[in-house]
């Protein structure tokens, strides 16, 4: 059975509906891709098209409290290859073993890998300045030199523990170089360039150099000259003692700086792999805990005097002896023995004399005198006593 005209023209005009309807969706579509989307698009295509050559920053300096150079960074190129640029392999391996000093097997295999970049080592990995600008002079298609840095410390091993050193990629791993390793590290940059999905380059589209930008440089107030001082006599000290180790730390009273600080045994931060462990994974003088000794008396003593206990003016009593959590801690000279168990507080024994709170605790550093004052409890006064007793340290 045929279908009549009407219905005939009444299905071709639902289609050309239909077909407009779809039409108009797919301009509107296309243009909210080609206006709206267009920018971000072109980016993420562009995205995918670019090969990245990275340029490492340059490394902030670390500078004594004068201004001296305690660490920095010397130039130090790295050979890149492009292997889908590189025109002649053979060649290409040939001439770059004979100036990196490498089997030219080696070299052949790296240059011919598939990959977008591949970084020629351990030859081309920090080459001399010299080899690296032969490299550039030869032209060779697909091999870049890109520039890298090096970490350079001029004294050797001069505040080795307080600077600390960074590994192979720059990065600090020890000491001042990793406590401040982002800002010292600043931002790396790159050139690149298009390639298409195997790796050769697109024509009519220019490379693009994003210039690294440095790390900030640190001014420590470590004093170079007075750091020298100071390690010198640690060396002397571990010569003449023989002791496993030894520290010192040299401070400014007035404001809390440090002006130098050591310990022995030492190393070079250049060349931390060559020695063990133990000698550059720790500072001692933060490291370790030690006893202040007499040098905390002063903190003793103005403790004291804040809180109303003594009286710099006032004598006092001293019988050679005090008792702490069971412990008898007495003055004079001698060992502790089975026969003689009382711990000795000073070298020399006691000898008479009129002392008072000032003479007896700052200048003559008397033991007990401190222990009664931490202690909160009064010693005898030199009237009640009618006798002193001094004591030296």
């Amino acid at each position: 059975m045929r279908a009549s005209n009407v219905t005939v023209r009444r299905r071709l005009f639902a289609a050309l509906v239909v077909g407009t309807i779809l039409f108009l969706a797919l301009v509107v579509r296309l243009g909210y891709v080609q206006i709206w989307l267009g920018s971000k698009l072109s980016e993420e295509a562009e995205d995918s098209w670019r090969r990245n050559i990275p340029f490492t920053a340059k490394r902030g300096e670390i500078l004594d409290r004068n201004g001296v150079q305690l660490a920095y960074n010397v130039s130090s190129p790295t050979v890149w290859a492009i292997p889908a640029q590189i025109k002649d392999p053979q060649n290409t391996a040939a001439q770059l073993a004979n100036l990196l000093q490498m089997p030219q097997d080696k070299v052949f295999q790296m240059i011919t890998k598939r990959a977008l970049n591949v970084k020629i080592q351990p030859g081309g990995r920090k080459p001399p300045l010299e080899k690296a600008q032969q490299i550039r002079d030869l032209k060779l298609p697909g091999i870049v030199v890109a520039e890298d840095n090096k970490r350079y410390y001029p004294f050797g091993g001069l505040a080795a523990h307080v600077l600390g050193f960074t590994g192979i990629d720059n990065q600090g791993l020890t000491g001042i170089e990793l406590k401040y390793n982002s800002e010292l590290s600043g931002i790396n940059g790159s050139l690149s360039y298009y390639a298409d999905a195997a790796g050769k380059l697109i024509p009519n589209l220019s490379e693009e150099y994003r210039k690294p930008l440095d790390g900030l440089n640190l001014q420590l107030t470590i004093d170079s000259n007075l750091q020298s001082v100071l390690e010198r006599e640690l060396d002397q000290t571990m010569v003449k003692y023989q002791p496993k180790h030894a520290i010192a730390i040299m401070m400014d009273p007035n404001n809390g700086e440090i002006l130098a600080m050591g310990s022995r045994p030492g190393y070079e931060p250049g060349n931390y792999a060559q020695y063990p462990v133990e000698n550059y994974n720790r500072n001692l003088p933060i490291w370790m805990t030690y006893e202040p000794g007499s040098t905390f008396k002063i903190i003793t003593l103005a403790a004291a005097l804040q809180e109303n206990k003594v009286n710099l003016n006032e004598g006092f009593y001293d019988p050679g002896h005090i008792e702490v959590a069971g412990a008898r801690l007495r003055a004079g000279s001698g060992r502790v023995t089975e026969a003689n168990p009382s711990f000795k507080l000073w070298k020399t024994p006691a000898t008479p004399a009129s002392s008072s709170w000032e003479s007896g605790s700052e200048k003559r550093s008397c033991s007990t005198i401190f222990i009664s004052s931490a202690s909160g409890k009064r010693p005898a006064s030199i009237s009640a006593a009618r006798r002193t007793v001094s004591c030296s340290s």
